[in-house]
């Protein structure tokens, strides 16, 4: 798998998370895959070694309104926000369904709903560079899906959506795994309920029988 860069917000990124301390919520609407490359940067500079020339990266990203060679949108699946921490995990699909023409997947954008204006704006930008993976057309290979998790900072925003995907029919293997944990606590939490309410039952019916059995001795 290609290895990209960490997800750089845009100005209007940041825009988006300064209004959030007014109170206004964030909302993701979409994930795009393309082909580009930014002029320049083939290869994405390690921060660690290369500190300087990956700022001037972040800084040409920043003015990004599109991405370079924008292809497909990749489905959005799900949402995951740590509590304190300041970021959010967009999980996405990118599948080759549909897709007549193969492209190298080097770049990703995330687009997020403007609460003033309700345009969309893109929110967030990483690359890998020139050396993306290839997703083929669908016409000349079997079905090829990319599960893609996007790390994106959001800030102390208190409310954070995302317009996810029409198909809930298909799930990952994680999601699946994530919806049967669910299934079995909520049917555990279910269960102690009931087992709650049968002892409650339980003695109630032993008091009310031994009760009964006392006003009989007494009668007798």
């Amino acid at each position: 798998m290609a290895q990209f860069s960490d997800m750089v917000l845009t100005n209007a990124g940041r825009g988006l998370i300064a209004r959030t301390m007014t109170g206004k919520g964030l909302q993701f609407t979409r994930a795009v895959a393309g082909s580009g490359v930014v002029t320049g940067y083939e290869t994405i500079p390690d921060p660690s070694t290369d500190h300087d020339k990956y700022i001037e990266f972040m800084n040409i990203v920043a003015e990004f309104s599109e991405l370079v060679q924008p292809i497909r949108e990749m489905e959005i699946r799900g949402i995951d926000i740590p509590p304190q921490v300041g970021t959010a995990t967009i999980k996405t699909l990118l599948s080759n369904e549909g897709c007549s023409l193969g492209f190298f997947f080097n770049e990703v954008g995330l687009f997020a709903k403007d609460p003033d204006t309700d345009e969309e704006v893109l929110y967030g930008y990483c690359s890998a560079g020139n050396k993306g993976d290839f997703m083929p057309g669908q016409g000349t290979a079997n079905a090829v899906k990319y599960y893609f998790d996007l790390v994106v900072v959001i800030g102390q925003a208190e409310s954070v959506t995302a317009v996810f995907a029409s198909d809930p029919a298909s799930v990952t293997v994680t999601e699946l795994d994530d919806r049967i944990d669910a299934a079995l606590k909520y049917a555990q939490a279910q269960h102690e309920i009931l087992q709650t309410q049968i002892d409650y039952l339980a003695e109630a019916s032993i008091k009310k029988s031994l009760a009964a059995a006392e006003r009989n001795l007494n009668l007798n």
